[in-house]
């Protein structure tokens, strides 16, 4: 089955993952660490200037506002998971979980 056809519940079951948390990959001599270093600066300027904070609490916000009507608690639970996303998105990958 594609990712596209196969049966899933929404947002509850999707978890963003660091990308080497769930499938190791190949490493190249001297480009692990290059890798992380260029993600760690694009995250701190994606923080800095691009609104990660501001972001990071309006999801919070959200999902207490979701929490407070009892239907919406599931929207509540996949906004708290988007949370660190939204503050530290690079090397990140959101995973559909069996």
């Amino acid at each position: 089955m594609t990712p596209t056809s196969r049966p899933s519940t929404g947002p509850a079951r999707w978890h963003p993952l660091s990308r080497g948390a769930r499938v190791p990959r190949a490493r190249v001599a001297g480009t692990a660490h290059a890798g992380v270093v260029i993600r760690f600066v694009l995250n701190v300027l994606w923080l800095v200037f691009g609104g990660g904070i501001v972001l990071a609490v309006g999801y919070g916000i959200a999902a207490l506002i979701c929490f407070v009507l009892v239907v919406t608690i599931p929207f509540g639970i996949a906004n708290f998971k988007l949370v660190p996303a939204a503050f530290w998105p690079l090397g990140r990958e959101v995973v559909d979980l069996p």
